[in-house]
């Protein structure tokens, strides 16, 4: 991938980005919806 060793070491300490904990928070709130529904929800109707 040419990705240098100390870029990719540096990539694995730092911090997660914004984007990163909003994806996480989205992530749980549409599992916990489909969850719920006792997965018969679709893409569709999570939206």
């Amino acid at each position: 991938m040419k990705v240098s060793r100390s870029a990719y070491y540096a990539w694995l300490q730092r911090g997660q980005t914004e984007a990163e904990k909003d994806d996480a928070a989205l992530t749980s709130l549409i599992r916990t919806e489909f969850d719920k529904s006792r997965a018969t929800y679709g893409t569709r109707r999570l939206k």
